[in-house]
């Protein structure tokens, strides 16, 4: 027995469940796909992001250790000059005591 074609073309009714359950376990495959994709790229996003705070902490030690140096600097700086100012504050003392000195000869 054969089956009477359509006049319309369309598959024969009996087809149809097959090519439902076809395209349904092909959106299954699909969708079972990208959640394994999904399931990738979030192990190598979780992968980065863990170099990414071990570089971040590299660099927060550098800039730790930086920002002391710099206080290091900073405070021989303030005391070189406070020196620096003492020094010429004497200078100019004594200068001036020595001015007064020759001025009243």
């Amino acid at each position: 027995m054969t089956e009477p074609e359509n006049p319309s073309g369309d598959p024969a009714p009996s087809d149809l469940p097959d090519k439902e359950a076809a395209f349904g376990w092909r959106r299954i495959a699909e969708l079972v796909k990208n959640i394994f994709l999904l399931e990738r790229s979030v192990q190598r996003l979780e992968a980065e992001n863990r170099e990414l705070r071990k570089r971040v902490e590299e660099l927060q030690r550098s800039v730790d250790d930086h920002n002391g140096q710099l206080k290091a600097i900073l405070a021989s700086l303030d005391t070189t000059i406070k020196t620096s100012v003492e020094s010429s504050a004497q200078r100019i003392a004594i200068d001036t005591v020595l001015r007064l000195l020759e001025a009243k000869k």
